[in-house]
């Protein structure tokens, strides 16, 4: 009998891959209620890992339960900006390479296998007069020459501190212009989160829609789907659940439609969950937005956070447990969609190999019938898990017994 070879969509053979992906992993204070201590929901990473950090609480309170859970923390390297100029609300804002021990805390941070450092610019962007004055960083370029010039320095920078330049990130606010995407591919990223996909169906609605914000009209499956873009072929990492998807069921709001969700709690409970079974259920990465910090210098709180969706994010990560998905960092996620998709396997009756292998291939998952062992080309057994075999990839042979 013929044992059918055939490369898993994901790996381990997960249904889909789940990161959570944290903006504004910053060497930032914002003092908002301005008694001169530092505060959990205050912090954004200046107070590194100490027990009033934000950080220690994502690590030691929010994702204690799930330890399995993987995280991409986009960092702008610079003194990141204000939301509004001349705040009263004191912030503390340096640079990410300010001092040794900011330079340890994120290089440790990227070090461990849990969690990746990627790139979210320098300043983030420019400050004005009210909230919505605010420009983020790649709508201030006029050039595409600016762009790639302040991309260069900023990647200087992340590699002082991190030890190499970074594989990918994402544009601040999701905001980009005509010449950002080329200022990407030009400055060697290999992945880049380019939209806020969860937001274009409701940014249509509202009539709020910014091709350059939410990306091209298509339809759902496509806009939840990973894709290329540039001569380069860089891998576009959609964005695809917010971390406060049950805050309408869980935060006590006294406005009208809050009392109506409330009274109908079951059925938009049910209609949330749905959500994340469209992604299940079509494998589609899940790859959940959050922020570091609720507090920026204006009365205003930065949205999504994972202090006010501390209860949304459990319900959220406790649901995924229960699935066969697999816990990734996005350059994971990238790396092996990358070698999964240039790889070919070459099969004849029990035996196969590889061609064409990507130079950073490690791993691969294969789905194989009627296999209990697979044997690699130096000679050690691999056992299945559910007609799953996670190989590493090597030249030569394989066997199937």
């Amino acid at each position: 009998m013929r044992n059918r070879v055939k490369i898993c969509k994901w790996k381990y053979g997960a249904i889909s891959p789940v990161v959570m992906g944290i903006d504004d992993l910053a060497n930032v204070w914002v003092d908002r209620n301005k008694n001169g201590k530092i505060e959990p929901e205050e912090d954004w990473g200046y107070a590194k890992n100490r027990k009033n950090s934000a950080f220690y609480y994502l690590i030691n309170k929010l994702l204690k339960p799930f330890p399995d859970v993987k995280v991409t923390f986009f960092v702008p390297v610079g003194i990141r900006s204000g939301l509004v100029n001349n705040s009263d609300i004191p912030m503390i804002s340096k640079m990410l390479n300010s001092d040794a021990a900011t330079i340890d805390f994120f290089r440790n941070i990227h070090n461990n296998p849990r969690f990746e450092i990627a790139y979210h610019g320098t300043d983030h962007g420019i400050a004005g007069k009210e909230r919505y004055d605010y420009i983020q960083e790649w709508q201030t370029f006029t050039s595409l020459q600016e762009a790639k010039d302040r991309i260069s320095y900023g990647k200087e920078i992340m590699k002082e501190v991190i030890g190499e330049y970074p594989k990918g990130g994402k544009y601040p606010g999701y905001a980009s212009n005509e010449f950002s995407d080329q200022s990407i591919e030009e400055s060697g990223f290999e992945w880049w989160s380019r939209y806020a996909n969860f937001h274009k169906n409701r940014a249509l609605k509202k009539n709020v829609y910014n091709r350059y914000i939410h990306g091209p009209i298509e339809s759902k499956s496509d806009n939840y789907s990973i894709k290329k873009f540039g001569k380069n072929s860089i891998y576009d990492i959609p964005t695809t659940l917010q971390g406060n998807l049950f805050n309408p069921i869980i935060l006590k709001k006294k406005n009208f439609k809050s009392k109506v969700i409330k009274l109908l709690k079951t059925h938009y409970e049910n209609r949330f969950y749905k959500e994340i079974d469209y992604l299940l259920n079509n494998n589609k990465i899940i790859n959940i937005f959050e922020h570091m910090s609720p507090s920026r210098n204006h009365i205003s709180l930065q949205e999504p956070n994972i202090f006010t969706d501390n209860k949304s994010l459990t319900k959220i990560l406790y649901y995924l447990e229960k699935k066969h998905v697999w816990n990734a960092t996005i350059s994971e996620i990238y790396m092996y969609k990358n070698i999964s998709e240039k790889m070919i396997l070459n099969q004849k009756n029990n035996k196969f190999h590889f061609d064409n292998i990507p130079y950073n291939a490690d791993e691969i998952s294969l789905q194989i019938e009627n296999s209990e062992i697979v044997i690699t080309p130096d000679n050690r057994r691999y056992s299945s898990k559910g007609n799953v075999f996670t190989l590493p990839i090597l030249r030569g042979m394989y066997r199937i017994c």
